[in-house]
């Protein structure tokens, strides 16, 4: 019989599905009407199956249409690989295509475990991209003991994906450890391309730009950048360029960090996503407002605001900007109508904080009062901070807020001193 199939992976294929099936290799030779021996050496790859094998096999399995040939299985592979480029590059409509194209196929678990894996670990990574965090984190248990027999790329991905949760989580410490060793991987093996080890070097630059480690943080950006080889700006490259802008901001090289800004706008505006502009007129607020130009700061988080949906994360944070900066300015009353105005985004019915805001919200409050000035006890206002704000914002590394409202506090004990001071004169 004319032997059509010659590459001995589509034996590790079959046996990868009668396995999952509860089948064993005396099963597939009564079925076939082989020796058990020779079903031995197909799977070594010293003999194969024939088409006419393939096709008793799928019947008697019951999974007719899998993906057991050659020409059904490569081109699956190559959209994969294509899919995990798109991702890395943050092309996620061009993803998004693949992962509906691929979804039929790979979702089923009998078909090809290590397809099916590679295009889980995939899909988790497109849903923590889309902000979908806990149908992310429910993909990722499946994984918790499937380590053992994972390839090399189904480790890199459950690593890097595993790291991006720790992020999120602010664990920065473990988030580094595990997108180094990701990053590891690709040098000690062939097949990936210099984006999939850039990425989780880039990461690694984002775990000390939330812990504030800035000096690190820019030589990891500025190392990617350089290594970043592709013609003109790209997705990456804003990506790299607003993470560097941050850093730069906070170590008061605002001139670099406004060119940054400038140069992710114009890619922004060019590319006509609207969360990336306001991601860029959102950084721009944190950079005038470190360098105390509050006016300009307000006005970039009111921009900001027009182009994230009302109610995310992102929008809530940039009106909490736009009330603190007016407060630095010393608008109380604009402040406080701002606040009034926005308490719906930050509290629900039910008194609970949305999006986490809770503290924040009455942080911003506590900071109006004392921010007034010590003409009246704000010792409630105080003790909120000291024991329930400053805690919060340092546990999630948001420095700047702790340190400012830290000198707040000194600086209205200062000025209650000198004003009992006069008093007793």
């Amino acid at each position: 019989m004319k032997k059509d199939l010659k590459n001995p992976e589509v034996a590790l294929r079959v046996k990868s599905i009668y396995t999952s099936q509860g089948k064993d290799r005396q099963w597939v030779a009564d079925l076939l009407n082989i020796s058990v021996r020779k079903v031995y050496n197909i799977e070594k790859g010293d003999d194969e199956y024939t088409e006419r094998d393939l096709e008793l096999l799928r019947k008697a399995l019951g999974i007719e249409g899998m993906p057991l040939k050659d020409e059904e299985v490569v081109p699956c592979e190559k959209r994969l690989l294509r899919l995990s480029e798109t991702l890395a590059f943050g092309r996620f409509n061009e993803a998004k295509v693949y992962i509906e194209e691929l979804s039929p196929i790979l979702k089923i678990e009998c078909c090809l475990p290590h397809l099916s894996w590679l295009y889980r670990l995939l899909r988790v990574d497109f849903l923590m991209s889309q902000g979908d965090i806990e149908e992310a984190r429910k993909e990722m248990k499946f994984f918790e003991e499937k380590v053992n027999d994972m390839t090399v790329r189904h480790r890199y991905h459950y690593l890097h994906n595993k790291g991006r949760l720790y992020f999120r989580d602010f664990k920065h410490v473990e988030a580094a450890k595990l997108f180094e060793k990701s990053a590891k991987i690709t040098e000690d093996n062939e097949g990936f391309l210099p984006i999939h080890r850039l990425r989780p070097i880039f990461n690694i630059g984002l775990c000390y730009t939330d812990s504030y480690h800035t000096t690190a943080a820019i030589a990891f950006l500025e190392d990617v950048k350089g290594k970043n080889s592709n013609s003109g700006i790209d997705f990456f490259d804003f990506k790299i360029d607003i993470a560097l802008a941050t850093n730069y901001t906070r170590s008061r090289v605002f001139k670099i960090a406004r060119f940054l800004l400038n140069k992710s706008l114009d890619y922004a505006e060019g590319t006509n996503n609207e969360f990336h502009i306001g991601l860029v007129h959102y950084n721009f607020g944190h950079e005038y407002m470190h360098a105390k130009r509050c006016d300009e700061a307000i006005e970039s988080q009111r921009k900001a605001q027009n182009y994230f949906e009302t109610g995310s994360v992102y929008h809530s944070w940039s009106s909490f900007y736009e009330a603190y900066c007016t407060i630095e300015k010393g608008d109380y009353k604009t402040a406080k109508k701002i606040l009034e105005e926005s308490k719906y985004i930050y509290i629900d019915k039910d008194g609970n904080g949305i999006n986490n805001m809770l503290i924040p919200y009455n942080h911003l409050i506590a900071f109006h009062n004392v921010h007034k000035g010590p003409s009246r006890p704000k010792d409630e206002d105080i003790d909120y901070m000291l024991n329930v704000s400053i805690p919060y914002f340092l546990s999630r590394h948001y420095k700047y807020l702790a340190i400012r409202a830290y000198e707040l506090i000194i600086e209205n004990y200062e000025r209650r001193g000198q004003i009992a001071k006069a008093a007793h004169i």
